[in-house]
């Protein structure tokens, strides 16, 4: 996938852990969890998930944050701004 070569390249490297972003440049592309957890399966490196709260309820977030913590996902920084 396209998400997984820059990650593996940066593993080689030596990087201990690569940040996801929600929607960079507001575009519609993979949700930043789901991106975090192919990562960490396929590749093998630490993901940190940048999870933005605008545009979602509680019980949106509270759906996707179990979720991630389910799937194995344990980097997460809760941006509400």
């Amino acid at each position: 996938l396209e998400v997984t070569e820059p990650a593996r390249k940066l593993r080689v490297a030596g990087v201990d852990a690569v940040s996801i972003v929600e929607s960079p440049r507001s575009r519609s592309r993979m949700g930043a969890l789901s991106a975090a957890l192919i990562i960490e399966r396929e590749v093998g490196i630490e993901t940190i998930v940048h999870y933005t709260c605008r545009d979602k309820n509680m019980l949106g977030m509270i759906s996707d944050l179990l979720g991630a913590a389910a799937a194995g996902i344990r980097n997460i920084l809760v941006v509400s701004g």
